[in-house]
């Protein structure tokens, strides 16, 4: 598994490498890998997805940054035999250019903040809140909890064991 430091991932922020989205994350993370607890590591990239982790995490858990067209998202992903079983948060944006610059059409038309750029809107939106969700409750748990029922699915942090679901699926321990 390769760990995001610029050449080791061959992945340097020139236009030839991947979605300018991918870029503008990599470009943010080295500026701010001293706040991670950790440092990230690759899994996987496409033209569409980022897929990230940190080292020691529960293995079904991965950071997503995903592409689609004006819409982006990152999230905390959890993933059961190659399955996206659930999202411990969505954070989502769908950036739209204006004369004036950039707004997220997902906002509040009365609540919208104007970007110059599309890098602002997808640190404010997207970056930011991930690294602020992983120091604060990600890093404060201890315990994954994987409910499933017939038709549904669910995964939460939490932390401490919670004894009412000893027959679901799995608990993995994230953090001791």
């Amino acid at each position: 598994m390769e760990t995001l430091r610029g050449e080791s991932l061959n992945m340097k922020t020139d236009k030839r490498y991947r979605p300018r989205v991918q870029r503008a994350f990599l470009r943010w993370y080295e500026l701010n890998r001293h706040r991670f607890p950790a440092e990230l590591q690759l899994l996987e990239r496409t033209d569409r997805i980022l897929k990230l982790t940190l080292p020691g995490l529960c293995s079904l858990i991965t950071f997503d940054l995903i592409r689609s067209g004006t819409y982006f998202e990152i999230n905390p992903t959890v993933m059961i035999d190659d399955d996206n079983f659930d999202l411990l948060i969505w954070q989502d944006v769908s950036v739209q250019k204006i004369e004036s610059g950039y707004i997220c059409q997902l906002c509040q038309e009365d609540n919208r903040k104007l970007y110059k750029t599309r890098e602002h809107m997808w640190t404010e939106h997207l970056f930011e809140p991930l690294l602020l969700w992983i120091n604060k409750s990600l890093m404060s748990a201890h315990w994954l909890i994987i409910d499933k029922g017939e038709y549904w699915c669910s995964a939460r942090l939490n932390k401490e064991s919670d004894e009412k679901y000893s027959s679901i699926l799995l608990w993995k321990q994230i953090n001791t």
